[in-house]
């Protein structure tokens, strides 16, 4: 049992985060006072015994099929060809400090510090996309796969070297996550190299890395919410400004989307919820909220759309195969939250984005055959990770990222930008070069 649990741990790790989205869809409808189970839950339920059957069949295809000989992959990166790898190890912290930079730079003001200013949560809202949308579309994406692959890789690799740019590195990161304030940032940026250092049994940094983390999520909350704010500071919330309406120059960079009447969606609060009440104030609560209740309701909430086969998008809800079928793109997360959140997004100007796990692309696609799909399609991908990193101490820091946004976003971009996946296997294959036996 050991011995699978390490030879098949990213897939183990797949099947974790699918349990507690499946715990996610109980708690949701248990803060709405309803049936603990709904269909969100048997959606879960079908996904987790299609992945076990389907990650069975392929395992069992390749090792009979496609034998190969085992691999041995170097811990230490400066084994191999160390002059030409750590050469481009300075090119990847150039990238990633360029990128930072930049993209600072190139915004009317640090997001966070704007946000600061403001006593109105939409306001805020709109300052944080600004500081992603304010940007040329190709900063995005570097920002992207800086925070996701070229970030958390080089951080690794300046650890495990014990490089003099580690904590220049750190710092970097951490102020990036601070002036754009989005609590994942902290996360993708450091949960890695956390994890690495757990596998290594270097408790004493993994306590420190725990530290910094939850001392940025703290500090990015309370600039996210002024009722967390008031909390910590009262005397400093006593002199800012009162709430505003978000200013039109902020918004112009948004579009807004046509008004559209929904239906009645499911409440993401408890109803002893009020904006008075202590759980308005606390960290802990709002974290609790994000991770645990929102993620069951939202599935939920795709569900009754696109139950009614009328309304699916058969294929127009991906990219690549909408110009194949020459029908116009739809962008399901912003088509749902506009369709939820009409106000949001007429009045406030707020271009928001109902993301769900990965199968519920394919089922607003093509209904329950696209949870069987959506199932064989990331076994498949679980196989090829398995294949790529192996029993490395690194396979689960470097595949942790594409697990966590998988259960939030569709396949293909939780592969690209969404988790800079594939950027990070070819950079693994490079700094810790694989051999036969």
């Amino acid at each position: 049992m050991v011995g699978l649990l390490s030879r098949e741990r990213i897939f183990f790790a797949y099947l974790i985060a699918l349990a507690g989205l499946l715990c996610s869809t109980i708690a949701n409808r248990y803060y709405e006072s309803a049936a603990l189970v709904s269909p969100a839950t048997w959606i879960v339920l079908a996904v987790i015994v299609l992945s076990v059957i389907f990650y069975a069949m392929g395992r069992y295809a390749v090792d009979r099929f496609f034998p190969t000989r085992q691999i041995l992959i170097g811990a230490n990166w400066t084994e191999y060809d160390a002059q030409h790898k750590r050469t481009f190890f300075w090119v990847l912290v150039g990238i990633f400090s360029a990128t930072v930079i930049g993209h600072l730079l190139i915004l009317p003001g640090i997001p966070g510090l704007r946000a600061l200013a403001s006593r109105d949560d939409f306001e805020i809202s709109v300052i944080r996309q600004e500081g992603y949308l304010g940007v040329p579309m190709f900063l995005r994406y570097l920002s992207d796969y800086s925070v996701k692959a070229i970030g958390p890789m080089v951080l690794i690799l300046a650890y495990s070297a014990r490089s003099r740019a580690f904590y220049p590195l750190i710092i970097l990161a951490a102020l990036y996550s601070l002036a754009l304030y989005a609590r994942i940032m902290p996360i993708f940026l450091f949960a890695p190299l956390l994890l690495y250092t757990i596998s290594l049994r270097r408790y004493r940094d993994s306590l420190g890395l725990v530290a910094l983390i939850g001392g940025i999520l703290l500090t990015t909350s309370a600039i996210a919410s002024p009722n967390i704010r008031d909390a910590f500071f009262p005397a400093y919330a006593a002199t800012l400004p009162q709430a505003t309406q978000p200013s039109t120059s902020t918004s112009t960079i948004l579009a807004a989307a046509p008004a559209i009447q929904p239906d009645q969606a499911p409440k993401l609060k408890p109803r002893h919820y009020e904006t008075s009440s202590w759980q308005s104030k606390s960290v802990l609560y709002s974290l609790f909220s994000r991770i645990i209740v929102i993620p069951g309701g939202v599935i939920l909430q795709w569900f009754n759309y696109y139950s009614d086969p009328k309304f699916r998008e058969y294929g127009c809800g991906y990219r690549p195969a909408s110009v194949l079928l020459g029908c116009q793109y739809v962008n399901v997360p912003t088509k749902l939250y506009a369709h939820y959140y009409p106000k949001n997004v007429n009045e406030f100007k707020l271009q928001g984005s109902l993301n769900a796990a990965f199968f519920m692309t394919e089922y607003a696609n093509f209904g329950p055959l696209g949870v069987i799909l959506s199932s064989v399609a990331m076994a498949f991908v679980l196989l090829l990770a398995t294949q790529i990193f192996g029993s490395h101490p690194l396979a689960i820091p470097l595949n942790i990222a594409f697990i966590v946004v998988a259960m939030e976003t569709n396949l293909l971009t939780a592969l690209n930008s969404g988790s800079g996946w594939i950027i990070t296997s070819f950079l693994f294959l490079y700094f810790f070069r694989t051999r036969t036996k």
